[in-house]
């Protein structure tokens, strides 16, 4: 992070000394660079993180979604990567959504607003996968 810190400290130095002209193209170049290094770095962390069906990323202990169980919209209690092969049968890894009363939901099939959930209610069967 130090890098990209001291690209854009750059890019505001460089714009101060050319004001007219903006960044001078050696440093703004080199500074597109490193930045464009950074967007790339930070999507492929974006990419590994579990995706609602409204195709949100939520990162897991920060953000919750929604679902419909029982004829009700519930938000989730946390977010975790687990093998749940009491649930699926299978040694498989995936994302999971914990709800109150002990109910789970694969991430992929919840929302990540109440609205998106109430919008996809009756879209499923409402079933837990």
């Amino acid at each position: 992070m130090g890098e990209v810190a001291n690209a854009l400290k750059r890019a505001r130095l460089s714009q101060r000394r050319y004001p007219a002209r903006g960044a001078s193209p050696s440093v703004a170049e080199e500074d597109c660079r490193v930045l464009a290094d950074e967007v790339k770095r930070l999507r492929a962390i974006v990419d590994k993180l579990a995706k609602t069906a409204d195709d949100v990323s939520v990162v897991p202990n920060v953000d919750n979604v929604w679902c419909e169980h029982e004829g009700t919209i519930v938000q989730s209690k946390r977010i975790l990567y687990a093998e749940l092969h009491w649930l699926t049968g299978s040694g498989e890894k995936r994302w999971w959504a914990e709800f109150p009363g002990g109910f789970y939901r694969v991430v992929d099939l919840c929302s990540s607003t109440r609205e998106a959930a109430e919008a996809a209610k009756g879209e499923g069967d409402g079933k837990a996968n």
